[in-house]
């Protein structure tokens, strides 16, 4: 049935896009630590980290703010193309998971990231060393904290609608073991989505009138 290829092909692009959302928001805060002299004195270098740590905060709550809308629009269009008889969706705040993460707040985040790099040097780690250490904890950071909105965001809108009933998990092309196995389970649509730290998955809502698809079986690759 058409309508349900083109809900399927929906999550696909909708999966996609919040991964280039999360991806562009950690290259961003790890390309903007580049430039950080380590030569300078521990009160100038501080200083940097503190104005970096800022300005990083600022394009993930933007990336968030982005992915949170982008999720709005995705259920109203997959419900639209799976022809639901109830396409009412309760209105939710869209902003209740921007600037947030799981462990606190986005400022906390790359305050966290700008005193691990700190403590690398301080410990004695050549610059490349403590860099790439402070890149990699605020990659990683951004990347979830995007990943956090746009699951938080779709599970209070999911929530928020009579006719989902649940989800299932949707995977990357290739994908671990583990996410392979979880993606043939339908959850609770109050559940959170279970993800690792670098888990490529997102949800697919199940409705109360299903729209039945077929799905290629993910690639499987061992970690």
């Amino acid at each position: 049935m058409p309508s349900t290829r083109e809900a399927a092909a929906l999550t696909d692009r909708y999966r996609e896009r919040v991964q280039t959302q999360r991806d562009a928001a950690g290259a961003a805060a790890a390309a903007s630590l580049a430039g950080l002299d380590l030569d300078l004195s521990r009160a100038a270098i501080t200083a940097y980290l503190l104005q970096w740590a800022a300005r990083s905060s600022t394009t993930v709550v933007n990336a968030q703010t982005a992915t949170a809308a982008l999720t709005d629009a995705y259920l109203h269009g997959y419900l639209a193309a799976s022809l639901a008889p109830l396409l009412t969706v309760t209105a939710i705040d869209l902003a209740a998971h921007v600037g947030v993460t799981r462990d606190g707040t986005v400022d906390d985040l790359f305050r966290t990231a700008a005193k691990g790099l700190l403590w690398r040097l301080g410990r004695g780690a050549g610059r490349d060393a403590a860099l790439a250490y402070g890149q990699s904890l605020a990659t990683r950071g951004a990347a979830v904290a995007v990943s956090d909105t746009a699951r938080d965001t779709l599970t209070d809108l999911m929530v928020a609608t009579p006719e989902v009933v649940g989800y299932r998990r949707v995977t990357a092309s290739s994908t671990c073991e583990r996410c392979a196995l979880a993606a043939e389970r339908i959850y609770q649509k109050e559940v959170l989505l279970p993800r690792h730290p670098s888990c490529r998955c997102t949800q697919e809502p199940v409705l109360r009138t299903p729209a039945r698809f077929a799905r290629p079986a993910p690639v499987v690759v061992r970690p």
